[in-house]
C-alpha cells in the first residue's frame, strides 16, 4: 500500500493491467490491492462510444481492454478497504492541456478513430479527441458513418472548430469539393440520367455522381396517367434508373433541383411540334398533288 500512497501523494503515473470488467468500468488487482477505473476516467482512445449508450455494447468494448497495459493516476484511496480509484484521463491531463493550447483551427492532424456513432466519427489525436459530425464526413449524403471507418483506423482530419475542450473536425474538407464544378456539369435545362438512391416524404433523390445527389421534389414528380403524385413511392422505387431535367442549381446550399414534370412537358411540346410539322407537310403535299392533277 505504501508505494500507492507515494504515487498518489506525488501525482505519479503508474502502469496497470485490468483483469476484469463490468458495465461501470475496469477492475484490477496489484500486490493484493484492488483497483477500479470508472468508464468516465478512460482516455479518449479507450472510451467505449456506442449508439444509445447501450450497456451491453459498452461492456463488450470494456472486455477488450482486459490485460491491456494502461497508464493511470490514482485519484482516490480507500484505506479501510484497501481499494484504489484510478484514472487514465488524468495520466494525460498535462499533455492534453498543452496540445489544446497549440491546436489551431485549420490545422490538419493525424489520429485514430476512437468511436463511430449514428451522428458521426470520434477521432483521438495527441491525447485529445474531436468529433467529425456526419455532415463533415463526405461531400455526398452519408447514410451510415460506419461505412467510412472503424475504431482503430488511422485517419487524417482538419480542425474546423474549437470551443473550450470541444473540438470539431472534418474529413471531407481535405478532398476537393465536387460542388465547385457542379454548375458546369449540371447546367439548368440539362437532361440527366441516374439511379434513385433515396426516397423521402418530400421527394426522391437521384445519384448524379459518387458525391452529388439531385432532388426531384414531390411537386416535380409525374405519374404515367398525369394524375397528381401524393407519395414518391407511388411512382418510384430505390434502384430505378430515370431521366430528369435540371431546373435549379444552388452551389451555396449544395443543392440541385430536378424535374420529371419539366422533362415530360418538353417531350409533349416536341411531340406536338412534330405532329404540327407533319400536318403542315401532309397539307403541303396534298396541295401540290391537287395542283399537279389540275
Amino acid at each position: 500500500m505504501r508505494r500507492f500512497l507515494d504515487a498518489y501523494e506525488n501525482n505519479e503515473v503508474i502502469t496497470v493491467k485490468p483483469n476484469e470488467a463490468n458495465k461501470g468500468g475496469l477492475l484490477l488487482e496489484v500486490d493484493g490491492i484492488k483497483g477500479f477505473i470508472p468508464v468516465s476516467q478512460l482516455a479518449p482512445l479507450h472510451y467505449p462510444r456506442v449508439n444509445g449508450a447501450d450497456a451491453n455494447l459498452i461492456f463488450d468494448k470494456l472486455k477488450k481492454l482486459i490485460s491491456v497495459p494502461l497508464s493511470v493516476k490514482i485519484i482516490n484511496i480507500d484505506k479501510e478497504n484497501g481499494k484504489l480509484i484510478l484514472s487514465e484521463r488524468s495520466a494525460y491531463q498535462e499533455e492534453r492541456k498543452n496540445a489544446l493550447k497549440s491546436l489551431k483551427v485549420g490545422s490538419v492532424v493525424k489520429g485514430k478513430i476512437s468511436g463511430v456513432v449514428k451522428f458521426g466519427i470520434f477521432v483521438a489525436f495527441d491525447e485529445l479527441e474531436g468529433l467529425v459530425h456526419i455532415s463533415e464526413i463526405a461531400w455526398g449524403h452519408v447514410k451510415d458513418p460506419s461505412d467510412y471507418g472503424k475504431v482503430g483506423d488511422p485517419v487524417e482530419v482538419q480542425v474546423i472548430g474549437i470551443d473550450g475542450d470541444k473540438i470539431s473536425l472534418s474529413m471531407k474538407r481535405l478532398i476537393p469539393d465536387p460542388w465547385a464544378e457542379a454548375a458546369q456539369k449540371f447546367p439548368v435545362d440539362k437532361v440527366v440520367k441516374g439511379e434513385i438512391n433515396r426516397l423521402a416524404p418530400f421527394g426522391a433523390f437521384i445519384k448524379l455522381t459518387d458525391d452529388i445527389n439531385g432532388l426531384i421534389h414531390l411537386s416535380e414528380l409525374v405519374s404515367k396517367d398525369g394524375s397528381p403524385v401524393n407519395e414518391p413511392g407511388d411512382v418510384l422505387t430505390v434502384g430505378d434508373m430515370i431521366e430528369a431535367k435540371v431546373i435549379d442549381v444552388n452551389l451555396e446550399e449544395h443543392r440541385i433541383g430536378l424535374s420529371m414534370k419539366a422533362l415530360h412537358s418538353t417531350e409533349e411540346k416536341e411531340e406536338g411540334a412534330e405532329k404540327k410539322s407533319s400536318k403542315k407537310k401532309a397539307k403541303k403535299d396534298e396541295t401540290e398533288t391537287e395542283e399537279e392533277e389540275a
